[in-house]
């Protein structure tokens, strides 16, 4: 099976609610998932220290990006 790039939309309540967002996702085309658990991910992080540090690094660029794209929508509110 070869690597391929897949994009999920993540699923959001709408803003208007206070309630809290769920994890859930809905793939865009068939592919598989892995659920990483922390115990998982700490024996990753002591055994594959490389491995660890580039997925660590990935989830804080995505993260990065969320959040600036949420003080961006932000701020185009408090403008309105």
């Amino acid at each position: 099976m070869g690597r391929r790039n897949i994009r999920v939309a993540p699923r959001r309540a709408p803003s208007q609610t206070r309630r809290p967002r769920g994890n859930g996702i809905i793939a865009i085309r068939d592919c598989e998932m892995y659920v990483l658990s922390l115990e998982k991910f700490n024996y990753l992080a002591d055994q594959h220290k490389r491995i660890a540090l580039v997925l660590m690094t990935k989830l804080a660029r995505l993260l990065s990006i969320r959040l600036r794209h949420t003080n961006e929508e932000l701020t185009l509110l408090q403008d309105n």
